[in-house]
């Protein structure tokens, strides 16, 4: 178990590539008062392996996973309290690399509960990096203001391919005041956001005061949303 007061990149890696860390078991904890930033988790990382893991009181934790890097295997994933503050930070954020398998993970988030985004995040240098291979199965998540489940450029260079999310879904957004559909796929740059897959989920907004409803498809940059 590690404990903070907050977490602030309690796991962490900064511009460097780790490689072949395994992580199984345990509980990272935020304080229930306090500021929220930085990671529980933050990785550039080929070949990490993370399974079981418990993340308590996620609203004091900022991006809970901030992740990247090639071969990925997360598993097991939990992150509970996500409600105590909106601070407006995700679940798992992943923002460069390819084949990553993600499985039985749970996550409550104020913000998106799974992001893949070529968005810079926090890693200046991943910013315009391309995304591939990416497969989320039998997922689930509770987000509070935003969506369950999200792909987007975010007004990058880089392309995104590739991206399955089979089995699971769950509730996104619940907030009364939200406008935010369920699941989204979005180009906003100049790539190309192709093989998009969702089977098997599904999506309860019912609660919100969304009109975007349970899938979203935008395509505002000048790239392609295909297949």
């Amino acid at each position: 178990t590690l404990t903070s007061g907050w977490i602030s990149h309690v796991l962490y890696s900064s511009g460097e590539t780790l490689s072949k860390v395994t992580i199984r078991g345990g509980e990272l904890r935020g304080l229930v008062a306090g500021a929220s930033s930085g990671s529980a988790i933050r990785m550039n990382c080929d070949d990490l392996i993370l399974d079981n893991i418990l993340i308590r009181y996620a609203g004091r934790v900022g991006m809970q996973l901030l992740l990247s890097g090639n071969r990925g295997r997360v598993s097991g994933i939990r992150t509970l309290d996500p409600y105590i503050v909106a601070n407006g930070y995700d679940g798992i954020h992943f923002i460069a690399g390819t084949d990553w398998l993600f499985s039985d993970c749970h996550i409550e988030a104020d913000d998106d509960c799974y992001a893949v985004v070529t968005g810079a995040d926090n890693l200046p240098s991943f910013g315009n990096t391309n995304i591939s291979n990416i497969h989320f199965v039998n997922c689930t998540y509770t987000c509070n203001r935003s969506r369950g489940f999200v792909v987007t450029t975010d007004g990058t260079t880089a392309s995104i391919n590739n991206v399955t999310f089979i089995s699971g879904g769950g509730a996104a957004p619940v907030d009364a005041t939200a406008t935010a559909s369920g699941m989204e796929v979005s180009n906003t740059g100049s790539g190309t956001v192709s093989g998009i897959v969702v089977d098997g989920t599904f999506v309860d907004n019912s609660t919100s005061g969304t009109t975007a409803g349970a899938l979203r498809i935008n395509n505002t940059g000048s790239g392609s949303v295909e297949n």
